[in-house]
């Protein structure tokens, strides 16, 4: 009896000393170019103690990239269930797997699942677009392909003005937009812009992100006024440099 006990205790310290949650992965089989989605971890803690464990996750092939941060640590409590989301972005078409790797003390377990990128039946047309600084600016844009009720949002950022949503309605081959767009006037550089693209398909609601750069040039006012003060600039060295001259002592030339 009292090695019965002895053989029971031992295993179930081992059991702890190993614990390991019950971990399953979920994904969407196939995602379109350039869409948003998530995958999910679904962790449970079927044993007495907290366990701990260290993660780390990340699409294998970089075809698509998480757009929350994807390594720390978290605790699952004793006989509980975990499930934690990692929001990405289907970057490149082709096939990839969102890969979470996780354990103990250290990283040394593994659990995956397999993402198709596919051709989306919706593409935005527009790279990027040029303005001057304190000016409004009309942007011409492109959405090509099909789908319903697609709508654009902009993220503008500080500093930049404009329109921030367009209908589009139902597409079944192309669809231009014009937007506004004005600056404040020393807003001066390269920005990037998330333009958000949403539609409807036999598959359901969609939501996929381009990022649009912006080129801000100085206005005509700026560059007078930066001509003016290097102007002003160059006069005060000169006059300066006049006077070190004109103060230091000077040599003629002959004597009696």
């Amino acid at each position: 009896m009292r090695k019965m006990m002895l053989i029971t205790t031992l295993i179930v310290m081992v059991s702890m000393a190993l614990a390991q949650p019950l971990l399953a992965v979920s994904c969407p089989g196939t995602v379109y170019q350039n869409e948003l989605f998530s995958c999910s971890v679904r962790a449970y803690n079927d044993s007495p103690n907290d366990v701990r464990i260290a993660y780390y996750a990340h699409f294998n092939k970089g075809l698509a990239k998480l757009l929350s941060n994807g390594h720390g640590e978290t605790t699952i409590s004793a006989f509980t269930e975990m499930n934690e989301e990692f929001n990405a972005w289907a970057i490149d078409k082709g096939v990839d797997v969102f890969t979470y790797e996780y354990g103990d003390k250290e990283v040394d377990s593994i659990a995956g699942k397999r993402v198709e990128i596919v051709q989306s039946p919706l593409v935005m047309e527009l790279k990027g677009f040029k303005v001057t600084a304190g000016e409004k600016t009309i942007v011409k844009g492109r959405v090509v392909g099909k789908g319903e009720l697609v709508a654009i949002k902009i993220d503008l950022p500080p500093g930049v003005y404009g329109v921030k949503h367009v209908d589009l309605g139902d597409i079944d081959g192309k669809a231009d937009f014009n937007m506004s767009i004005t600056t404040d006037p020393y807003y001066v550089g390269s920005v990037t812009i998330p333009f958000y693209v949403t539609f409807y398909d036999d598959a359901g609601k969609h939501l996929e992100r381009y990022d649009v750069i912006m080129e801000v040039y100085p206005s005509p006012e700026v560059l007078a006024m930066g001509a003016a003060l290097l102007a002003l600039l160059l006069g005060v060295a000169y006059l300066g440099i006049r006077r070190l001259r004109g103060g230091a002592p000077t040599s003629e030339g002959g004597s009696d």
